[in-house]
């Protein structure tokens, strides 16, 4: 019986998925995503779906928290990374977790909104070239002012009050915050 049929552990993954769903990871803040499902579940579920029948729990959670290559064995006798395919990829959580458990993996969705998503989630970034854009961006930028801000955005930021940058502050990883904080009103 497969590991994931007699032994997959709902409990303790609840926890975590419930952590997760209150504080979404980085990489799926890329696009709000109406049906974006957590993370945490769909790599247990992944996990315990290739896992060996006899895998002590421990073992299991190791796995879970480390970047690993999972293999599968052909009736041949050689190993391969496992292929996963999701066929409604929407905003590719499947297609992530299992890339981070390093399974090749195919996706498929209708929506070319959830293909350009998932695209950008999954490439590679060069972090120099990055940094070197946005700042290049901070000094062509206009500022705007306080009032075409606050009418045209509306925003008022649970943490200062009130924010004229792109969206509320809260919501900003702490660098972004550090970088538009010269624009809460």
């Amino acid at each position: 019986m497969p590991y994931i049929e007699h032994d997959f552990p709902i409990e303790d993954l609840n926890r975590i998925a419930q952590k997760e769903g209150n504080a979404k990871k980085p990489i799926y803040q890329m696009h709000k995503w109406w049906a974006r499902r957590i993370g945490s579940v769909f790599r247990m579920l992944i996990l315990t779906t290739f896992a060996e029948d006899d895998l002590e729990r421990g073992e299991l959670w190791r796995r879970f928290y480390s970047r690993n290559q999972l293999l599968v064995t052909d009736p041949d006798g050689t190993t391969r990374p496992p292929i996963v395919l999701d066929p409604f990829m929407g905003g590719g959580t499947t297609i992530v977790e299992a890339l981070r458990l390093g399974c090749k993996v195919v996706g498929v969705d209708l929506n070319p909104v959830a293909w350009f998503v998932t695209k950008k989630e999954i490439e590679p970034v060069d972090l120099e070239t990055l940094d070197e854009t946005f700042k290049q961006l901070e000094k062509t930028a206009a500022t705007p002012s306080r009032s075409t801000t606050a009418m045209s955005t509306g925003i008022r930021c649970s943490t200062s009050g009130s924010c004229s940058a792109w969206g509320c502050c809260s919501t900003l990883s702490s660098t972004s915050r550090r970088r538009i904080s010269a624009n809460c009103l």
